[in-house]
């Protein structure tokens, strides 16, 4: 029997028992939609986790930082020896010191980070208010926790700008050009003050941290770095880069890192999702079990006739196999329509309260298309083994038996 003939008559007894087809390609339909449903958000909470965690660009950047020895030294010469690599496009270098800040008439203890304006950008450090610096220019920034503790009020914040802070900052010798003055019973730290108008202020009230301009260092003879972003041409060659550093004696890591760590933590939160999904596809692979036997039992006199006129038992069996792919390919084509649609309609709905609630707005449910086409593929191997014992069981039924069948 040709195909073409075997496809028609599964559609004819399909299209011939309209309600119990819709209502077994119905629960197709609500359980591959529900997988899909409940997957698409769990693709969508992992998609939305990376991105606030790291953009693109984090995602080809390494820190470095340097380890206990005298002898592995962050600086220029490792910064060359970084660039050397062919794959790196681009090396920027920060310094972390002790300091204190005066500011109206108050003081506190803060963390100084000397870097450069291209490290700020690596690093998406961003000022809420105000700007950030340029490379040779002579300011601070400073966050919000600095000035609480200097006293200044929440909503004066802007007037801070453009007013100079007093930086106190804590050199320590093995950052300096001659690192081994300490060993040699000199002083261990020099202390420099520097006079600096703040241009930009950080909303974050944790540690109380400033960033200065790498250059104001450079200037009194930090020559010696705490740690450096390394950034890679692509993605894909990010770990063999980080391989070469490491060789060289200095630590590694990467957002890659994390982002790695919640890929398999959402990998195991898609398949209980899915799990969860599989439950009703479950109910949906009865009923059409069941619709396919009561189907066989039905149409026993009609298996009889067609083998008696000629037909193979492997027609027969293709039959009803192909009655089976029918009923899972239509109800797994508008499964994933329908749960694809659920997604866009919640990401839809939360878009609109977003918006009216003056937040940003943010999609919950994304729906690969590779994944999609594995859910489809699913569908019609659920629809294979479903149909198997049916299509079997009409082949091997003997002519004479199907004919005196009442």
């Amino acid at each position: 029997m040709q195909p073409k003939t075997l496809i028609k008559i599964a559609i004819k007894s399909i299209m011939g028992k309209k309600l119990r087809s819709f209502l077994t390609i119905g629960g197709v339909i609500l359980g591959i939609g529900a997988i899909v449903f409940l997957v698409s958000l769990g693709y969508g909470l992992q998609e939305l986790l990376v991105e606030r965690i790291t953009g693109l660009d984090a995602l080809r950047i390494i820190d470095v930082t340097t380890v206990k020895s005298q002898i592995i030294r962050l600086n220029d010469e490792a910064k060359q020896r970084f660039l050397s690599f062919e794959p790196v496009e681009q090396v920027e270098l920060q310094v972390n010191l002790p300091g204190r800040i005066r500011f109206g008439g108050s003081s506190t203890d803060v963390v100084v980070f000397g870097a450069t304006k291209e490290y700020l950008q690596m690093a998406s450090v961003k000022s809420d208010v105000g700007n950030v610096y340029e490379n040779n220019q002579d300011a601070i920034i400073v966050n919000t926790s600095v000035l609480n503790l200097v006293g200044v009020d929440p909503q004066a914040y802007e007037q801070t700008l453009g007013k100079d802070a007093s930086i106190e900052l804590v050199l320590l010798t093995e950052l300096l050009n001659n690192d081994t003055t300490a060993q040699d019973g000199g002083e261990e730290s020099t202390s420099v003050t520097k006079e600096l108008p703040i241009v930009g202020i950080i909303d974050d009230n944790e540690t109380p941290y400033v960033y200065i301009p790498l250059s104001l260092l450079r200037s009194e003879n930090v020559v010696n770095f705490s740690q450096a972003k390394v950034k890679v041409k692509n993605q894909a060659e990010l770990e063999a880069i980080r391989n070469n550093i490491e060789s060289l004696g200095f630590n590694t890591s990467s957002a890659a890192d994390t982002v790695q760590q919640i890929d398999q933590i959402f990998t195991i939160f898609r398949v209980v999702l899915a799990g969860f999904g599989a439950i009703g596809l479950i109910v949906a692979a009865l009923g059409m079990f069941n619709t396919l036997t009561v189907s066989l039992l039905e149409r026993t006199r009609e298996i009889g006739l067609m083998k008696a006129l000629g037909a193979k038992r492997k027609d027969i069996f293709l039959l009803f196999l192909v009655e089976a792919l029918l009923i899972s390919g239509i109800g797994g084509l508008l499964g994933i329509g329908f749960g694809y649609l659920l997604g866009e309609g919640g990401n839809f709905m939360l878009n609109q309260l977003a918006q009216a609630t003056g937040n940003d707005p943010v999609d919950i449910f994304y729906t690969p298309v590779v994944f999609m086409v594995i859910i489809f593929v699913f569908s019609l191997s659920v629809g294979f083994l479903t149909g198997l014992f049916p299509s079997q069981r009409a082949g091997k039924l003997n002519p004479l038996d199907a004919l005196r069948y009442e």
